[in-house]
């Protein structure tokens, strides 16, 4: 692919420190991956290069494409946070007073370890506290976000605001089950390596290494994040990061905007370069985004032109429904249209605010027989008969990982929370618990003991897990779960995974890092249906942003704060900005798909900021009294303009 006048500006720059703040389809990544070419054309060190994806898939392909330019594979580190600092903290364990060989646990298995906390240490507090994915949520935000519980209660959770010393307890013994059982969760990753950091000569061998540093999706990091880029580097050294502000659309998760509006501030010496050239969406659609955007305050003054040339411009498209079932049926009719008249169903996407919203959809589709795969629900490797699998696998390679042993010991017939337990805690003060669990001798455990036998006498990953489906699983599935067939599909799947990998732990290191990691089965002949937080980053030809009404899509919860309003409207942004052709967006103003009876719902203001000149409205059928009054929708807009901070 050719550079244009604008990538190649940034691409050949002589600066050290740059920020590139990149709009969507603006071709961001192909101006990362030409950077480091153009660093190794001038024979910099490969191995003094640090890329920092937002997933690992994300790293793999920038590796790819740089490997077939280049042809041959340069030794560059690249991946997420969570993986770099894994690599480091395995490599230094001893410095920071843990075993080498700790198992990372997943959210879930972080959520299932506090459940036990509660359960066996907090019961008779049990009405006082969050319950245990309150409390995840809460930690890892706190965590990340470098902030304390009080804040965090202040604000989210105001009923438990009297409750810091207690969850600040349940805390540590959380803490303390995963020192004692080795584990990890995956903010301990981040915390560790920013510890390893602090250390004067760990830092300064890391700044000596790695003089190019690339950071992708910067507006997705969190504090945390930043202060590890920010001891990363040292003047003289290259950093050079990217992203775009008016996306950045995950403070739930601690992602911090102000890393980039803020950036200047912390590195003075920073080349800020603009990319909107827009080589994806029509120009009528890049002219609705810019309007989308244009009301917020907090953010880089850009503006995104589109390099295409429209022969039959297609305008985007707004539809209001009278109610949620008609949108619903409406959205899926056209769909079936599209799709009768050639369109691939695979590009077509119908994104929505929140995972409710699918219901209806998802309805109207089965009853006009259209496949479709959904964004946002449970994750391939979280699903519960992969991650019994999974257990077994980290059983074999001898890790001492609580989660894991309860849950296979639990599969077996007589064995409880508390049995698994107190087998656990025999297993875990011996020498090698493998050997302990044979010697136990117990019937009960006499099947687990002969499939761990069993595969460890085998070689590869995929063999050792063949032993435990022929000698058990298989049929526990069948006996346990009525859609056998479809786990046993995923299961074949997983078999398929697991021969691309040498090692138990290669395996392990991947997918357990890869937050991002989702079913692996072909879409083809499927149209998408996302949340737009999950759809962040793809395109489709043809979109629908479906339920625009207010206090759906700008949420309910961010209606009374200024800044939340923001990002719901960089998350609309987001999802408009995800066509290349096709745009509808479409309002309902009834939800009578509720238990609790119908609800009359109104217009989204966003949809009313927009001029009237940039879209195509519909009424379905017309109400009785107008729904867009611009009276309803004035919002205090003093903010704090970004470049002031710069």
């Amino acid at each position: 692919m050719k550079l244009s006048n604008q990538q190649l500006q940034i691409v050949n720059s002589e600066e050290r420190v740059i920020m590139v703040v990149a709009g969507p389809g603006s071709g961001k990544t192909q101006v990362l991956t030409q950077r480091v070419i153009h660093f190794l054309s001038k024979r910099a060190p490969e191995h003094s290069m640090l890329l920092f994806t937002f997933t690992n898939k994300a790293a793999k392909n920038m590796q790819d494409r740089i490997e077939k330019q280049l042809e041959r594979a340069p030794a560059i580190m690249g991946g997420t946070f969570h993986h770099i600092a894994n690599i480091f903290i395995r490599m230094n364990a001893h410095k920071l007073g843990i075993a080498q060989n700790y198992s990372i646990i997943d959210e879930a298995d972080s959520i299932r370890l506090l459940k036990k906390v509660l359960k066996e240490e907090y019961q008779k507090e049990s009405e006082l506290l969050p319950n245990a994915a309150q409390l995840q949520k809460m930690f890892s935000y706190c965590r990340n976000s470098l902030s304390t519980f009080s804040d965090y209660l202040e604000l989210h959770l105001k009923s438990h605001r009297e409750d810091t010393l207690l969850i600040s307890g349940v805390y540590n013994s959380y803490t303390q089950r995963k020192r004692v059982g080795n584990m990890l969760d995956f903010d301990d990753l981040l915390e560790l390596f920013n510890k390893l950091l602090d250390d004067a000569e760990f830092r300064a061998q890391m700044q000596e290494r790695f003089r190019y540093i690339f950071v992708d999706e910067f507006q997705d990091t969190c504090k945390l994040q930043f202060e590890i880029i920010r001891k990363l580097y040292k003047e003289g050294n290259h950093l050079f990061v990217v992203g775009d502000d008016c996306q950045s659309i995950y403070s739930f998760r601690a992602a911090e905007i102000m890393n980039m509006l803020g950036f200047r501030a912390v590195f003075p010496s920073v080349k800020m370069f603009y990319l909107t050239e827009n080589y994806r969406s029509t120009p009528k659609i890049v002219s609705l985004i810019n309007d989308i955007i244009s009301r917020n305050k907090n953010k880089f003054d850009k503006k995104l032109d589109s390099v295409q040339q429209e022969d039959v411009p297609l305008i985007p498209e707004v539809i209001i429904y009278d109610d949620a079932k008609s949108e619903a049926q409406s959205v899926a009719e056209e769909i079936k249209e599209l799709i009768d008249a050639g369109t691939k169903p695979e590009e077509i996407a119908v994104l929505y605010r929140s995972n409710f919203q699918s219901a209806n959809l998802e309805r109207e589709l089965f009853r006009k027989g259209i496949k479709y795969i959904k964004l946002g629900g449970l994750k391939f490797f979280e699903q519960a008969h992969i991650k019994d699998v999974t257990a077994l696998l980290k059983i074999l390679c001898g890790m001492i990982d609580e989660l894991a042993w309860e849950r296979m010991l639990k599969m077996f017939e007589g064995i409880g929370d508390k049995t698994a337990s107190k087998i656990f805690n025999e297993i875990r003060s011996a020498p090698n618990p493998l050997t302990a669990l044979k010697e136990m001798n117990e019937k009960k455990l006499r099947t687990l003991s002969k499939i761990i036998a069993l595969a460890e006498n085998k070689d590869t990953p995929t063999e050792k897990a063949e032993v435990f489906l022929k000698e058990y699983y298989d049929a526990y599935m069948k006996e346990e779960y009525e859609d056998y067939e479809f786990r046993r599909e995923d299961i074949n799947q997983l078999l398929s995974i697991l021969s691309d990998y040498n090692t138990i732990n290669e395996f392990l290191e991947d997918t357990m890092l890869d937050a991002n990691l989702t079913d692996p089965k072909d879409v083809a002949g499927r149209i998408t249906i996302s949340t737009v937080h999950q759809a962040k980053g793809l395109e489709w030809d043809n979109v629908f942003v479906i339920g625009l009404a207010k206090e759906i899509f700008p949420s309910k919860h961010s209606m009374e704060n200024e800044l939340k309003v923001e990002e719901e409207r960089r998350l609309f942004y987001v999802a408009c900005s995800r066509a290349r052709s096709l745009l509808k967006i479409t309002v309902p103003l009834r939800d009578n798909t509720g238990w609790n009876g119908e609800k009359d719902l109104e217009i989204s203001p966003f949809i009313n900021e927009l001029p009237k000149d940039k879209y195509i409205l519909n009424w379905v059928k017309k109400p009785k009294k107008p729904a867009i009054s611009k009276d309803n929708y004035e919002w205090n807009t003093d903010f704090v303009s970004a470049d002031t901070l710069l």
